[in-house]
């Protein structure tokens, strides 16, 4: 990859090629930030300083949903926090 990205938009692109699922871990709790990580479909978004069980239950969840066929995964509102990138 060239140029600059954020860790959103690496998530985005990593997702979409690769069919990966994204848990943003994050220190940034603006709704501007919020709203463009969860254009990306994330299967989380924690903010910092976050608890280890919440981690665990998120990364659990999105595992889960993962190996869940399409038809029976739920829309995304997720009303936890959403975990942005650990890319630097």
């Amino acid at each position: 990859m060239q140029g600059e990205m954020d860790g959103i938009e690496t998530a985005r692109i990593l997702g979409a090629r690769f069919n990966l699922s994204v848990i943003y871990l994050t220190s940034h709790s603006d709704k501007a930030v919020f709203e463009k990580a969860k254009n990306t479909n994330p299967y989380g978004y924690l903010t910092k300083p976050s608890k280890t069980d919440e981690l665990q239950k998120a990364v659990e969840l999105g595992i889960y949903r993962h190996d869940l066929p399409p038809l029976l995964v739920p829309p995304l509102k997720l009303e936890f926090r959403i975990i942005q990138t650990v890319v630097a």
